[in-house]
């Protein structure tokens, strides 16, 4: 029997070596892919996602692609048009033989080809009016497509800053039960040694009541933000999705207060999308 056991224990071991070299690597690959379903994602990330899924988004680019169709068709309105045509044909029975004017039983083929070509010459300057109209409307859809690209990156990042709001306040909720429990902890000592009474125990256990409801209410908020980010993002309500916390330094000469109502919208009036596409639209009506 004892050689019998070292016959066999070599087997045995190198059956488990086996089993750990065939389950190591697909450990491995399971960690792998559990950490790359967690990736962090910035805000810049999910901005730049949602410009390249978001539904609307594609819809205001192919307004644009459409509005710039319409400014080529409006320049092609002056090209001269050319068309032709071509027709065969047979007739059968009693028919009138174009050749002689009489009628006719035997079969007659016949054939005729046609060439047209037009150009507008004078139309009142209307097709100068169409190409002006149809240029300012490819513009006023651009700026509709930025305008609508903006509103949608200020819904992210608020969406973004909410999650980041809501994980502080289901911190300082975690923090705030353990401070708690700790003065639960102090309270029964001093109870039990006579110090305290005993109705000290049930306030603090009110408050650590309260504590574990204001952390269910923040840890609800941080889901409610994740899914109105996912929304936003065009993703499945269970994609697993972590943010990342930037660290943004604050530049030692920044001061809000300096700023006046005037500078900030005279810039706003040139830089927002939405403006420009107003006057663009105006323009337009007016061509």
């Amino acid at each position: 029997m004892q050689q019998l056991s070292k016959i066999f224990l070599p087997a045995v071991v190198l059956t488990k070596a086996g089993l750990v070299a065939l389950i190591l690597p697909i450990l491995v690959l399971t960690t792998a892919s559990t950490a790359q379903a967690q990736d962090t994602w910035s805000l810049e990330q999910c901005i730049q996602h949602a410009k390249d899924n978001n539904i609307t988004v594609k819809q205001a680019q192919a307004n644009v692609r459409t509005a710039m169709l319409s400014e080529k068709q409006a320049k092609a309105s002056r090209l001269p048009n050319v068309s032709a045509s071509a027709n065969v044909g047979e007739q059968f029975g009693r028919t009138i033989d174009p050749t002689t004017n009489q009628f006719s039983t035997s079969a007659t083929s016949f054939n005729s080809l046609g060439l047209n070509a037009g150009v507008n010459l004078f139309s009142g300057g209307l097709i100068n009016h169409s190409i002006k109209q149809a240029g300012w409307d490819l513009q006023a859809a651009s700026a509709d497509a930025e305008q609508l690209v903006n509103n949608l990156g200020l819904q992210i990042a608020s969406a973004y800053l909410s999650i980041l709001l809501g994980e502080e306040q289901l911190e300082n909720a975690q923090k705030r039960i353990s401070q708690t429990q700790e003065q639960l902890n102090v309270t029964m000592k001093l109870i039990d040694a006579g110090t305290l009474p005993m109705a000290d125990k049930y306030n603090i256990l009110a408050q650590l009541a309260q504590g574990e409801q204001a952390q269910v209410q923040a840890r609800n908020n941080v889901e409610l933000s994740y899914l109105n980010l996912k929304q936003l993002l065009q993703l499945e309500p269970d994609f697993d999705m972590k943010i990342d916390r930037p660290n943004v330094p604050i530049p030692a000469d920044a001061n809000p207060d300096a700023l006046t109502l005037t500078p900030v919208y005279q810039t706003a009036i040139g830089t927002q999308a939405n403006i420009r596409s107003a006057d663009y639209g105006g323009v337009s009506g007016a061509s």
